[in-house]
Formats: structure tokens, C-alpha cells, sequence
């Protein structure tokens, strides 16, 4: 589930790259909200994702052995 969050964030990141654009160029306020939601959506997004994705990198770190590894990805 989270490589599906992490796949959706990508598409929201490039969706806020191209609405950056069309927010300089429509000159309205309500135009700028667009892309500062998309990033707000997008770091929850991440959030979401890396948590899970973290605590499986550790535990296939802790199986093969390279314990020195393991302990700053367990804080």
C-alpha cells in the first residue's frame, strides 16, 4: 500500500510542477491556492508512504545481518 502512496504522490508532484505554471499565468489569488494545496497534499502524501516503507527497509536490514544499519532508521 504505501508504493501505491508513494506513486500517487509522484503524480501529485508533477501535477503541482504544471499547475506552478498555470498559476503565473491566470494572475489570481485563487489560482495560487491551487499549487500550495497540491504541495500540502503531496508532503502527506510522502508522510504516509515513507513510514512503512522505512520500517520494512529496517527489518530487511535487521535479517541480513547489518545491524550497524538498522538503529538510525529505527528512530
Amino acid at each position: 500500500m504505501a508504493w501505491v502512496i508513494l506513486g500517487i504522490a509522484v503524480v501529485t508532484e508533477i501535477i503541482w510542477a504544471l499547475s506552478l505554471k498555470w498559476a503565473a499565468s491566470a494572475s489570481t489569488w485563487h489560482a495560487s491556492l491551487v499549487p500550495v494545496t497540491l504541495s500540502f497534499v503531496n508532503m502527506a502524501l510522502l508522510g504516509l508512504a515513507i513510514e512503512p516503507l522505512r520500517v520494512a527497509l529496517a527489518a530487511d536490514l535487521e535479517r541480513s545481518g547489518d545491524m550497524d544499519l538498522v538503529e538510525p532508521l529505527a528512530h
